[in-house]
């Protein structure tokens, strides 16, 4: 990974591999949505609020009921 940062471009190489890891890299040209506009899934909200979590500066994570509204399958999968 760090052969393959340059001076400038760590920032955009970070946000990719959580796109990647949380899944979210074929939704990431749309819109989260709001009452108006659908937008993405549920599932992939939710994994929206994650990935900004992770990619803050943050040292420590403290989640609770990541798993709330997602099916049983989805939830295993994670």
């Amino acid at each position: 990974m760090k052969a393959t940062t340059m001076a400038g471009q760590e920032t955009g190489l970070i946000t990719n591999y959580i796109m990647k890891m949380l899944r979210l890299d074929i939704c990431a040209d749309i819109m989260v949505g709001d009452d108006m506009r659908r937008g993405i899934f549920g599932g992939q909200k939710k994994r929206v609020t994650t990935g900004g979590m992770l990619a803050g500066l943050a040292k420590a994570f403290f989640m609770d009921e990541m798993s709330t509204g997602l099916d049983s399958s989805t939830t295993f999968q994670r």
